[in-house]
């Protein structure tokens, strides 16, 4: 009776064992988070999470965007860290995934039949060599803001071509009133225009070749850009001492109807007080060659499966979530965003409707410069946009540019 007692108890904490095995299952989840609604909503839903999953102990941690972007490269490189990481779509992404930082997830898009719940574009933003290297949870677009109130004091209407937005940027300097409001104090603003400038007039393929650095800044059709931002500002349509200005202060002039539109993301919706936003439209950036496809900029943020994760139950249960429409619809109405999922709920006010049908719409998207193009042309090459506002001489600033993709090429080629 004594040795069947002790194999008794033997086999009882066995699966006493086991079970707190199962019950303490780990998962690390990192975030990159860009405001308080945003770290409440994920916090919530990473509870909804654990609640239906208790045989799994979720941990996650909430970044800001300087500390985020130097502890997904750390990682990366030392080869340990959390589980699954939110990252951003672009050669950011694509970056990490050439070099074999982050995990293929080929069988989890067929497994959950992920590919009915995305668009193409979408797949297509995130698939490097026939394989799709990411999980899409959240768009952002942009496009041109405007006060409908002047606009229709001066008899306008939204523009959908390039004459048709010099004509009204005339009426609106003849009336006083600054056509563009741009705050470039840290520069990435400026890169809008030439982002929107490029896909209009060369179309996205070019673009992406471009600030990959395959086509040299000096090409004829990069000109082409320049001339027509010169045009604008030569006839002084934007702000003055725009240099001065964050992005956000640059809004003022807009609140108080001394700018009538703006270049900008829709983040900018949680900025707009609130009396205002019925005066608010939103239209996309006019086009200007009729023969290139409408491309857009529409920033893309993802989940990814760095290469020393290891694939198991957990994971795929827990990517499963953040790919579902549940979850996206959750997040993204908090924040203002929209879902990559096509099943979430979209939209919920009128500038959010039109992003999404733009969405519908778009050829293709571009991810903004500063996520596309390699780290070194982007940090450089934005401070060259934000000079070229105040000192617009098209040749020098090509040449700078030229020198910039020159000397990260070179670079690049001898690490």
């Amino acid at each position: 009776m004594h040795k069947k007692l002790i194999v008794s108890v033997a086999l009882l904490f066995a699966a006493m064992f086991s079970q707190m095995s199962k019950a303490e299952e780990k998962l690390d989840v990192a975030f990159l988070v860009a405001s308080a609604d945003q770290r409440l909503v994920l916090t919530e839903l990473i509870n909804e999470f654990a609640n239906s999953h208790p045989d799994i102990n979720v941990s996650y941690t909430l970044f800001n965007d300087t500390q985020y972007k130097k502890a997904v490269k750390k990682w990366l490189n030392q080869g340990y860290g959390p589980d699954v990481i939110n990252w951003q779509a672009g050669e950011r992404l694509m970056h990490y995934v050439r070099t074999g930082k982050v995990q293929a997830l080929d069988t989890l898009w067929k497994k959950h039949h992920l590919e009915t719940q995305f668009l193409p574009n979408t797949k297509a933003a995130i698939t490097w060599q026939g394989s799709v290297y990411a999980i899409p949870v959240t768009y952002y677009y942009w496009g041109m803001y405007y006060r409908k109130s002047l606009f229709k004091k001066y008899g306008l209407t939204e523009p959908t071509t390039w004459q048709e937005l010099l004509s009204v940027a005339k009426t609106l300097k003849a009336n006083n009133i600054t056509p563009f409001t741009l705050g470039t104090r840290y520069h990435w603003p400026a890169a809008a225009w030439f982002d929107y400038l490029n896909l209009r007039i060369n179309g996205l393929a070019f673009h992406q070749r471009l600030l990959s650095g395959h086509i040299p800044f000096t090409d004829n059709r990069v000109r082409q850009v320049f001339i027509h931002w010169k045009e604008l500002i030569d006839k002084d349509y934007f702000i003055d001492e725009s240099e001065h200005l964050m992005w956000d202060e640059a809004m003022f002039p807009l609140f108080r109807k001394q700018a009538a539109m703006t270049l900008i993301g829709t983040f900018l919706n949680g900025r707009i007080p609130d009396e205002q936003k019925p005066d608010f439209g939103f239209f996309r950036f006019p086009i200007i060659n009729p023969q290139i496809g409408v491309f857009e900029d529409a920033p893309l943020d993802v989940f990814i499966l760095p290469y020393y994760s290891a694939y198991n139950s957990k994971i795929e249960r827990f990517i499963s979530f953040i790919a579902g429409a549940s979850f996206q619809q959750s997040l993204n109405k908090t924040l203002g965003t929209l879902s990559a999922n096509i099943n979430a709920e979209q939209g919920g006010n009128e500038v959010l409707d039109i992003s999404y049908t733009m969405h519908q719409q778009a050829d293709g998207t571009a991810n903004y410069f500063d996520r596309d193009a390699p780290v070194g042309i982007a940090e450089q090459s934005i401070e060259v946009f934000s000079a070229f506002l105040t000192q617009p001489d098209i040749d020098s600033t090509l040449l700078k540019l030229e020198a910039i993709r020159k000397q990260i090429g070179h670079a690049a080629s001898t690490n």
